[in-house]
C-alpha cells in the first residue's frame, strides 16, 4: 500500500516479467487515471475481488502467463476493458459493475469489453454475471470442452458480436447453446472435433454473417441446419469429412457469397448447388465431372480433383444470367484434364489449367471465352498449338505455357492476340522461333520467358537480336 502515491496522473504501468506473487487490495487505489496495466509473466496466483475497483479509466489489463486459478474481477469502467487472460485455469468470473451516476451519458460512451481466454479448463465454468452482458467479443482457445451445453454462460452475453471457440476438442453442440445471441455476427468453431451437427443449433443466430466450421470431423450437412441464417455471407466447411452436399441443405442461405469446401470427400458437384453464391472453393476433393455452372458464380476453385474432361461443361442459362453475371475466375489446375476445348464461359477472365494432361491446343479452343485476360497452361504435356488456337481472344494479356513438350512456336497460333503483353514458354524443347512473325499478331508483346529450352547457339544469337529490334524483353536471359 502506498507504493504508487503521488502518481495519480500515471496512465501506463508495466509490471510484467517480475516475480510478483500478489497485489494487495488497495495497492492501486490512487491510480485513477491508469489506462493500461501489464502484469504478465509473473507468479501471481490470486487476485482479490476489489483490487482494480478504483481503476475507473482502465482500458487494457494483461494478466497472461501467471498462476491464477480463480479470478474474480470487479471492473468499474465507463469506456471499455480488454482482458488478456492467457493460461488462466479453472474458474473465470468477469464482473463488470457499471454504476449509475448523475449526468452519466450512456450514448456518448463505448461500452465494449473484449475477453480473450486461453487454456480455460471448461467453458461451463465461465460465469458472466449480469452486468457482463456488455461483452461484444469473446475468444476461448486451447482448452477441453467436450460439449457446448444448452443455456450455458455464453448464452447470457446478449450483446456478443464475435465469438471464437476453437481448439477446444468440442465434439457436440446442444440445441440452445447459442440461445440469446441474436446480435452475434461472427462465429468461429474451427479446429474442434465436431461430427454431427443437430438441426436447430444455429436457430437463434439470426444476425450471423460469418460461420467457420473448418477443420472438424463433419460428415454431413443436414437439410434445415442453416434455416435461420438469412444474413450469412461466408461459410467455411473446409478440411472436414463431407462426401455429399444435398441440394436443399444450403438453400436457406439466401445471402451467401463465399463457400469453402476445400479438402473434403466430395465426388459430385450438384447442378445449382448454390445459385446465389459468389465464390466456391472445392479444391482437394474427388470430383470427376463438371457440368452446368451457376451463372451467379464469380470464382470457382476446383484444383486438385480428378476431373478428366470438360466436354459437357457450360454456364447454366437463367433469366438472371445476363448483364454482369457470370464466372470470372476458374481454377482447374492439378486435375486429369486431357483437352482444353469446349468451354462456354463468356464472362471468364482468368483460367488456370496448369498441371493437367493436355497434349495439344486445337483451333478455336477458347473462342467461347472472349473476355479471357490470363491463361495458364504450364506443366502439361502440350506438344503443339494448331493455327488459330487462341483465336477470338483479343483481350488476352498473359499466356503461360511453361514446362510443356513444345518443340516449336507456330506463329499462326497467336493470330488475333492484339493485347498480349507477356508470353512465358520456358522449360520446353524449342529449338528456334520467329519473333518477328509472332509480333505481327501480338503488337503489344513486351516480355517473354524463354529459358531452359533447346536453342541452337547460332539461332539464339539471331533471335536475341530480333527481340531487341521488336522491343521485346527476354526476362530470364541476360
Amino acid at each position: 500500500p502506498g507504493a504508487f502515491n503521488g502518481l495519480e496522473k500515471l496512465r501506463d504501468l508495466d509490471l510484467s516479467q517480475n516475480k510478483l506473487e500478489g497485489i494487495s487490495g488497495d495497492a492501486l487505489n490512487c491510480l485513477k487515471n491508469l489506462r493500461n496495466l501489464w502484469l504478465s509473466t509473473n507468479q501471481i496466483s490470486k487476485i482479490s475481488d476489489d483490487v482494480f475497483a478504483n481503476l475507473t479509466n482502465l482500458e487494457l489489463l494483461d494478466l497472461s502467463n501467471n498462476l491464477i486459478n480463480d479470478l474474480i474481477l470487479v471492473i468499474m469502467n465507463k469506456k471499455y476493458v480488454i482482458l488478456w487472460l492467457m493460461q488462466v485455469g479453472a474458474c473465470i468470473c468477469l464482473k463488470c459493475d457499471h454504476k449509475e451516476e448523475s449526468g452519466y451519458n450512456r450514448r456518448g460512451l463505448r461500452h465494449f469489453i473484449e475477453a480473450i481466454c486461453y487454456n480455460v479448463t471448461s467453458v461451463a465454468s465461465l460465469e458472466f454475471e449480469l452486468n457482463a452482458t456488455r461483452i461484444e467479443k469473446l475468444t476461448v482457445l486451447r482448452s477441453t470442452v467436450d460439449t457446448l451445453p444448452a443455456n450455458s454462460a455464453i448464452s447470457g452475453l446478449t450483446h456478443l458480436r464475435i465469438l471464437t471457440l476453437k481448439y477446444l476438442r468440442t465434439e457436440k453442440i446442444a440445441p440452445g447453446a447459442f440461445g440469446g445471441l441474436n446480435e452475434l455476427e461472427e462465429l468461429d468453431l474451427s479446429h474442434n472435433n465436431l461430427g454431427e451437427l443437430p438441426v436447430g443449433i444455429f436457430n437463434d443466430l439470426i444476425s450471423l454473417e460469418k460461420l467457420d466450421l473448418s477443420e472438424n470431423q463433419i460428415t454431413k450437412i443436414s437439410s434445415g441446419l442453416f434455416a435461420n441464417l438469412k444474413k450469412l455471407r461466408e461459410l467455411d466447411l473446409s478440411v472436414n469429412l463431407i462426401s455429399d452436399i444435398d441440394k436443399s441443405s444450403l438453400s436457406d442461405l439466401v445471402s451467401l457469397r463465399a463457400l469453402d469446401l476445400e479438402q473434403n470427400n466430395i465426388t459430385v458437384l450438384h447442378e445449382n448447388l448454390l445459385l446465389k453464391t459468389g465464390t466456391i472453393d472445392l479444391s482437394n476433393n474427388d470430383i470427376t465431372e463438371l457440368d452446368e455452372i451457376s451463372p451467379n458464380l464469380v470464382r470457382l476453385t476446383l484444383s486438385h480433383n480428378n476431373i478428366r474432361n470438360l466436354k459437357s461443361t457450360k454456364e447454366k442459362s437463367t433469366p438472371e444470367s445476363s448483364g454482369d453475371y457470370g464466372l470470372r475466375n476458374l481454377d482447374l489446375s492439378f486435375n486429369q484434364i486431357e483437352s482444353a476445348s469446349c468451354f462456354g464461359f463468356t464472362h471468364l477472365t482468368l483460367l488456370f489449367l496448369q498441371n493437367n494432361q493436355i497434349t495439344v491446343i486445337k483451333e478455336n479452343s477458347f473462342s467461347d471465352c472472349p473476355n479471357l485476360a490470363r491463361i495458364d497452361l504450364s506443366s502439361n504435356k502440350i506438344k503443339s498449338f494448331e493455327n488459330n488456337a487462341f483465336k477470338g481472344l483479343s483481350k488476352l494479356q498473359f499466356l503461360y505455357v511453361s514446362s510443356n513438350n513444345l518443340e516449336e512456336l507456330n506463329s499462326g497460333s497467336f493470330s488475333g492476340l492484339a493485347n498480349l503483353e507477356d508470353l512465358f514458354f520456358d522449360n520446353n524443347r524449342i529449338v528456334s522461333f520467329d519473333i518477328k512473325e509472332i509480333v505481327k499478331n501480338t503488337p503489344k508483346l513486351h516480355s517473354i520467358r524463354m529459358g531452359h529450352n533447346s536453342f541452337i547457339c547460332e539461332h539464339l544469337d539471331t533471335t536475341l537480336k530480333s527481340l531487341r529490334l521488336c522491343h521485346v524483353v527476354p526476362v530470364d536471359v541476360n
